[in-house]
């Protein structure tokens, strides 16, 4: 009987050995991309997204350590960054694994998409076949992991500084781009969740950022205001109130959305509790009609 029991705790023990060498770890995790030789291409190197990608073995003793570490940062960046996964155990994914270079597991890679220049023609751009890649070095840990993705995020997010530049920004004519955001903020950096709205709505849709309590240089300026009221009055006026309200950083409300399409001379507030990033491209796509380019709401197909 104690030989049965030693023979059949062995097959079980191997059993699970091999099922731990050929399996995913990450098929079911909604957060984490589960990539192979195929799909490596077209999801990595052909979005504006950037991406952290774990190589790894499923007998790895460092990468089943990693696994729930990487699944908090997956959950947290969710939107903000793509997560994605390979299993370099398996035949088919060997060779890429090679070309990636990777001599050891768990290696963590971010692909870092090339920043699109809309000042140039499409056909005179410099066409990247391929994203810039790092290795990630720093601490395996949930918080830093974050810190670092988040600063590896392209900005298509313009800063603006004044009231007065703002109007002209915002007014520009731009037959393809004639929805332009602004997002009055308390704080001076840009947040990560309105860095991916901008590549979400990439070469659909302009995104600008300006500070509270840095305002001046629109309501003291007679010539420049009586210019604006006969061309956009209603946006103008809008945008004296604001000014008059935000001056003071301390004293001004609390962070704002703005949509506006100077064309018609219209400016429509976003009037949801939460600057949730999902609720907010709803609000663009039912607006104004508007569907993202990438993203959880877009068209594109996924793996």
């Amino acid at each position: 009987m104690k030989k049965f029991n030693l023979i059949f705790t062995i097959s079980w023990a191997l059993f699970n050995s091999l099922l731990i060498y050929g399996q995913n770890f990450y098929d079911s995790n909604p957060n984490i991309i589960e990539l192979n030789s195929r799909t490596f291409d077209r999801v990595i190197h052909h979005t504006n997204y950037t991406t952290l990608v774990e190589f790894y073995a499923p007998w790895c003793g460092y990468c089943q350590k990693l696994k729930p570490i990487l699944e908090k940062t997956a959950k947290q960046l969710n939107g903000i960054v793509q997560i994605a996964a390979i299993n370099c155990d398996l035949d088919m994914n060997k060779q890429l694994c090679g070309q990636e270079s990777i001599e050891g597991f768990p290696t963590l890679k971010v692909f870092r998409p090339p920043k699109i220049n809309f000042n140039v023609k499409p056909e005179d751009r410099v066409d990247f076949k391929t994203h810039a890649s790092e290795v990630y070095i720093g601490e395996r840990k949930v918080s830093p992991m974050i810190d670092f993705m988040i600063s590896r995020i392209k900005s298509y997010v313009k800063r603006v500084q004044n009231i007065k530049n703002l109007r002209n920004l915002i007014c520009k004519k731009d037959k393809e781009q004639e929805l332009k955001v602004v997002y009055f903020s308390k704080n001076e950096k840009v947040s990560s969740v309105f860095k991916t709205l901008a590549i979400d709505f990439l070469g659909k849709v302009k995104f600008y950022h300006i500070t509270n309590g840095v305002f001046k240089g629109f309501e003291n300026d007679e010539v420049e205001i009586n210019k604006s009221m006969k061309t956009y009055p209603n946006i103008t006026k809008f945008l004296l109130e604001l000014e008059k309200d935000q001056k003071d950083k301390n004293n001004s409300k609390n962070n704002r959305l703005v949509f506006f399409k100077a064309q018609e001379d219209k400016y429509l507030e976003y009037s949801g509790e939460n600057f949730n990033k999902i609720d907010i491209e709803s609000f663009i796509m039912k607006e104004f009609n508007i569907t993202p380019t990438e993203g959880p709401l877009s068209k594109k197909v996924s793996i």
